[in-house]
């Protein structure tokens, strides 16, 4: 599998002769970033729930006539896309699905913001030699899948883990490799991915920062 990293929690996922994108919402889009029309053909297009950050219309519509991928997402997604012709496919936790070897599955999130439940779901991926758990905006949670890779949250917020509870999350599942996601918001800028790695690295777990359009082989 290779993995590209963008801002905030969006990833591009090649594997299996699939390109895979999930949540490219507003922060990609910052003067000297990305346009929305830069990204590449994907078959697959996934957004996990509603938050701007997360789903952006826009990007959604042009990625669409693009290339016209499979779109998988969460009811009130589904329901916004339809209203712009744009078809989809709702995608609850639990959820699996397969193309060639590598198999997508819907994970549960643990997301509130100003008391609001957020419906959403985290992601794994397995092509049959690696798992890649991508957590999303979540909570810690009572049970963690085991995963080779993991990608997690760590700016708190009141919205998501902590630095330190994500540090103690992959402590957890034990992974080969964990990376820092969800730093890149004006409101997080007190937050230090070397931090994170720092600790989980002391912990005697690889993990490290991937840059903006960075790629790493898994």
């Amino acid at each position: 599998m290779q993995l590209t990293k963008f801002a905030q929690s969006t990833i591009l996922l090649e594997a299996q002769g699939y390109r895979v994108l999930v949540d490219p919402g507003s922060y990609n889009y910052e003067p000297g970033r990305m346009t929305r029309s830069g990204w590449p053909n994907v078959d697959i297009l996934i957004f996990t729930h509603k938050h701007a950050d997360h789903f952006d219309l826009d990007a959604a519509s042009i990625i669409y006539h693009a290339c016209a991928p499979q779109i998988l997402t969460v009811p009130e997604l589904y329901e916004r896309l339809a209203e712009k012709g744009i078809p989809a496919q709702v995608f609850k936790v639990g959820e699996t699905i397969t193309r060639a070897s590598l198999k997508i599955t819907a994970m549960m999130i643990d997301h509130v913001v100003d008391g609001e439940r957020i419906d959403g779901f985290g992601l794994t991926f397995e092509d049959g030699r690696s798992k890649v758990y991508w957590a999303g905006d979540t909570f810690v949670l009572p049970d963690a899948p085991s995963a080779d890779v993991v990608l997690i949250p760590i700016n708190n917020r009141g919205v998501s883990m902590s630095l330190d509870e994500a540090v103690d999350f992959v402590r957890t599942i034990q992974p080969q490799l964990a990376i820092p996601m969800h730093y890149d918001s004006p409101k997080d800028k007190h937050i230090d991915p070397r931090e994170f790695v720092t600790k989980v690295t002391a912990a005697n777990i690889n993990s490290t920062i991937i840059e903006f359009g960075t790629s790493i082989e898994i």
